[in-house]
């Protein structure tokens, strides 16, 4: 009994982990989707190399560590 109270308390603490909370930001339209686990960012940042241009991409993030990054 205690075997399956220990599993069950664990995968509802990974499910907690995974899921995301959406968080727009003040830099020219970004949105980043943050959970515990992971983090995932729709760039559209305002300033590239020159007046009125602007940078898109997507960032993953996983633990902290960049797995993937995309924005130019």
């Amino acid at each position: 009994m205690k075997k399956n109270l220990l599993i069950g308390a664990l995968a509802l603490l990974l499910l907690c982990g995974l899921i995301p909370r959406k968080q727009f930001l003040e830099d020219g339209g970004s949105v980043e989707y943050r959970a515990l686990l992971y983090s995932v960012t729709d760039v559209r940042e305002i300033g590239g190399n020159g007046p009125g241009e602007y940078r898109e991409g997507l960032r993953v993030e996983v633990l902290g560590v960049k797995i993937f990054d995309s924005v130019e």
